[in-house]
């Protein structure tokens, strides 16, 4: 992973700093919508 290519996928994970959304952002959209319900409720 390079860190420019990642900066701002990681600004974006910041707000939320959980491992979870970390994986979920590398996970396609909808899977991500799954996994944030999850995390979140």
């Amino acid at each position: 992973m390079d860190l420019e290519t990642s900066s701002p996928l990681l600004e974006k994970l910041k707000r939320r700093p959980t491992k979870k959304a970390v994986l979920v952002g590398l996970k396609p959209p909808a899977q991500m919508m799954k996994n944030m319900k999850s995390v979140d409720v």
